[in-house]
């Protein structure tokens, strides 16, 4: 895993005609299922949370 800014992931997203996922997370059980379901996909996602959270 590695993180990068928006700009790089939805550049080439943008370029390369494909979609990026964002998924809310609401604590470090969401965020570790969802990372661990992209890693084994191996693309890019976007991590959203709120202050709220």
């Amino acid at each position: 895993m590695s993180y990068v800014n928006m700009e790089a992931i939805l550049g080439d997203a943008r370029k390369n005609h494909y979609a990026v996922g964002a998924f809310n997370i609401v604590n470090y059980l969401t965020a570790k299922d969802v990372v661990e379901a992209v890693e084994e996909l191996g693309q890019p996602i976007i991590i959203q949370t709120s202050e709220k959270m």
